[in-house]
């Protein structure tokens, strides 16, 4: 289904997009078979199109980031997947229908279509006089009728019935677009395209007059104006392909996570000074205070050549952290060679390279060999996963490729502010993998960059509640002045400052870590800055006209709350 698919969206996006690489992502609770490739990158979190039971057949978009935005997941079912004949007959052509999902989903597109569902309304006063339905393009031929066959009416007052639609001619049809409009059971063969503003082309032109989601959620766009201005797919110059046909792989997961990561930091000598020292900040607060304790790390550092600061330790304890932070390099200078440093981090991964990670830091270009280029097939035998940090805007292009190529993550820290985009990017490498681990993924409440005068202070207030207070850690580092005075004062007035056994001082690298207590309840009462919601779903779809009771406790009251499902509360 796929395969004719690719091409109907190839010709519908005018030879600019087509599947070239299908991965299908089965299950681990599945029979292992030998043609099944082992995933790398592939998770159920990072899928575009989820196959399972839903209680309708028709395939779902979730799009809450509006017009020109990419979705969440396209859903599909099993029955509309292995039941061609029934997918057919119900839901009509199904290269339209996979290529009109593929646009809700990838380049935020919306119905054209009235579905009753609160998009719009079924008909509109024509300008020229007369009622016309709710269509694009206007080419399309039929009528707005009501279930029973009768014309609708329009009432002064309210407008045109819920119940009015408007209804194709099931022969005849000479209009090609638009594919977002599909109605259920009228499937008109001649509609392959997008609508678009094209006035010679009067089949596909778009209809900015019809009340329909299209042009409500994009201002009136066509189809084609929001692929091509909103989104990245549609660049000039793209080389046409003869072949449309997907490349289909079939991954399994291991059952077992790699939790492995390799740290490959650039110490040539273009990153001495405030570079290196905000690397060696950043790494050792992250390795200390972050990283979860069932995760493998490794250190490798490069300049003209590579080697190996830390083999693979297991992090258990504080003695552990404390050893790989310790393995640190004290120094940068020499030429540059990032692919010794990526050679020597799939070393360290070893068997754990295939869905291992690659923390790669670099500011600068290459200018010894291997170079990146040259490692790339290893890195593909490898199956390793590239993140990569670029500071500076000398740094070689060729590191955000890296990452694109292997599912990485790319990164941009500026001279500016280094130490805390530094953070950022080596979280990132856990926030975005929540199966990396077993532990809880941390989450940061609150991160800056700020600037103090001497003898000068500085107030920042943060709001934690319960529900991620949890062994949370506030980490402060600083690049200029010789020592900071750090206190941290609790909602119940309790002070935290260096005199405390929480308070942890790191005086060569400028960093103060605090470990705060398990986050109590506050007044809400009182302290009017908590938000509340809730989201109720039961198998990927929203579950409507739920009733929701928020129930507020502290150790001296409890408060009931109803959520209402108007974004407000009231």
């Amino acid at each position: 289904m796929f395969t004719s698919a690719s091409q109907r969206l190839y010709l519908a996006s005018k030879q600019h997009v087509y599947w070239r690489q299908i991965k299908i992502l089965v299950p681990n609770t599945w029979p292992s078979r030998s043609q099944y490739r082992s995933a790398r990158t592939e998770t159920l979190q990072s899928a575009n199109i989820i196959v399972h039971e839903f209680p309708d057949d028709e395939p779902l978009v979730n799009n809450i980031a509006g017009c020109g935005k990419e979705g969440s997941l396209l859903h599909l079912t099993p029955r509309y997947v292995l039941d061609e004949q029934y997918r057919e007959d119900k839901f009509g052509n199904t290269d339209n229908v996979l290529v009109r999902s593929w646009g809700y989903y990838r380049w935020g597109l919306f119905r054209e279509h009235y579905s009753g569902n609160g998009d719009g309304f079924p008909a509109y006063d024509s300008p020229t006089g007369g009622t016309e339905g709710t269509r694009c393009s206007f080419k399309l031929k039929g009528s707005v009728k009501m279930p029973s066959g009768y014309p609708c009416q329009s009432d002064p007052h309210t407008g045109y019935k819920p119940e009015c639609r408007f209804v194709p001619d099931t022969g005849g049809q000479t209009a090609t677009g638009s594919l977002l409009f599909a109605p259920n059971d009228a499937h008109i063969p001649s509609v392959v395209k997008f609508c678009e503003d094209d006035n010679a082309d009067l089949d596909s032109l778009h209809n900015p007059l019809a009340p329909n989601f299209m042009n409500k959620l994009c201002g009136g766009d066509s189809a084609w104006k929001v692929m091509t201005e909103r989104t990245e797919d549609f660049q000039a110059g793209v080389q046409q392909s003869a072949d449309t046909t997907p490349e289909f792989e079939v991954v399994q997961a291991s059952s077992v996570r790699s939790g492995a990561i390799v740290f490959v930091l650039d110490i040539s000598g273009s990153m001495a000074g405030s570079r290196f020292d905000q690397m060696i900040q950043a790494c050792t607060a992250f390795i200390n205070s972050v990283m979860p304790s069932d995760i493998k790390i490794g250190i490798v550092v490069f300049q003209s050549s590579a080697g190996i600061r830390a083999d693979l330790t297991d992090i258990t304890n504080i003695a552990s952290r404390r050893h790989v932070v310790d393995s640190l390099p004290s120094e940068a200078t020499g030429g540059t060679c990032i692919g010794c440093g990526i050679l020597k981090g799939i070393e360290v991964l070893g068997e754990y390279a295939r869905g291992g990670y690659i923390l790669l830091l670099s500011d600068g270009r290459e200018n010894n060999s291997p170079v990146i280029r040259d490692t790339y097939e290893e890195i593909e035998d490898s199956g390793v996963i590239i993140d990569t940090i670029t500071i500076s805007n000398s740094a070689d292009g060729q590191m955000e490729y890296l990452s694109s190529s292997t599912s990485g993550i790319s990164n941009f820290c500026s001279d500016s502010g280094t130490g805390t985009c530094l953070m950022q990017s080596f979280q990132s490498t856990l926030t975005t993998r929540p199966d990396i681990t077993m532990e809880t993924v941390p989450i940061q409440i609150y991160s800056s960059d700020i600037s103090i005068s001497n003898h000068g202070s500085y107030n920042i207030p943060i709001v934690v509640d319960s529900t991620v207070g949890s062994e949370t850690v506030v980490i402060v580092f600083w690049t200029q002045s010789q020592m900071l005075s750090i206190a941290f004062t609790g909602p119940d007035g309790n002070r935290i400052d260096r005199n405390h056994q929480r308070y942890q001082l790191e005086a060569i690298t400028k960093i103060v870590t605090i470990t705060l207590p398990e986050v109590k309840a506050v007044n809400f009462a009182r302290t009017r800055a908590l938000a509340i919601y809730a989201q109720v779903q039961q198998d990927y779809q929203s579950v409507s006209n739920a009733n929701v009771t928020a129930i507020i406790r502290d150790s001296s009251k409890t408060t009931t709350v109803t959520l209402k499902d108007n974004g407000s509360g009231e």
